[in-house]
């Protein structure tokens, strides 16, 4: 199972993040709210790999790199 939340690209713990099935693959999220977003459009964040909501933007601004901030 996926170790990054295909949504927002944070690490997830696949043992105890929140899952959704898509395609016969069961993708591990990392809170609800990125299970929301994944849920209502797969193909949207498979597609999308560097992902991007609240947990990787600050906000509204562009999305932050972690490995920028913590190399």
């Amino acid at each position: 199972m996926n170790t990054r939340c295909p949504v927002c690209g944070q690490p997830v713990d696949p043992a105890t993040a929140p899952t959704s099935t898509y395609r016969s693959i069961t993708y591990a999220l990392r809170c609800p709210h990125c299970k929301e977003r994944f849920d209502a459009d797969p193909e949207r964040f498979l597609s999308n790999a560097s992902g991007g909501h609240e947990h990787a933007r600050g906000g509204g601004s562009a999305p932050i790199r972690l490995e920028r901030l913590f190399p």
